[in-house]
């Protein structure tokens, strides 16, 4: 199961399959922890595009490679 699809399984009033509805439902998120859960690519840079306010973003052993050039370009 993806991250995300946990996040709205356990959190029934957030509706969505991807960083969008986390985005939308939760715009001031300071910290999120997603260490372990499976996590595409798109939806990291949803996540880091979304939050303003995001200062943690734990995605250690996500099933991509968190050393990703593009990212750490643009957000690191």
């Amino acid at each position: 199961m993806k991250a995300l699809e946990y996040v709205a399984n356990e959190c029934p009033r957030l509706k969505g399959d991807d960083a969008s509805f986390l985005v939308a439902s939760l715009p001031e998120l300071k910290y999120l922890d997603l260490h372990g859960g499976f996590i595409e690519k798109e939806d990291v840079v949803k996540i880091l595009k979304g939050f303003k306010q995001l200062v943690h973003l734990d995605i250690k052993e996500c099933g991509f490679c968190e050393d990703d050039a593009e990212i750490l370009y643009e957000y690191g």
